[in-house]
């Protein structure tokens, strides 16, 4: 690093996290997150539910939604 640089320290600004209160887990976008949204097909417009699709499909994960968007691809849904 450049010695005029300065690094930022993140704090979780949301608070703790509670995935052990309610099942759920975090999930971070990965490099390789980024690479299958490069060869994602593109069905949704949406960045956001294009990244839990790819993160579903690399992490064996399934969506719990409503929205009809998720269709196209090859990701396990519950239907809400």
């Amino acid at each position: 690093m450049p010695p005029n640089a300065r690094q930022l320290e993140l704090k979780d600004t949301v608070g703790g996290h509670r995935g052990a209160e309610t099942g759920s887990s975090r999930y971070s976008a990965t490099i390789r997150h980024g690479d299958l949204l490069a060869r994602l097909t593109v069905a949704s417009r949406h960045p956001f539910d294009r990244l839990l699709i790819v993160q579903a499909l690399d992490e064996g994960l399934t969506i719990l939604t409503s929205d009809r968007a998720f269709e196209p691809y090859r990701v396990p849904v519950v239907w809400a």
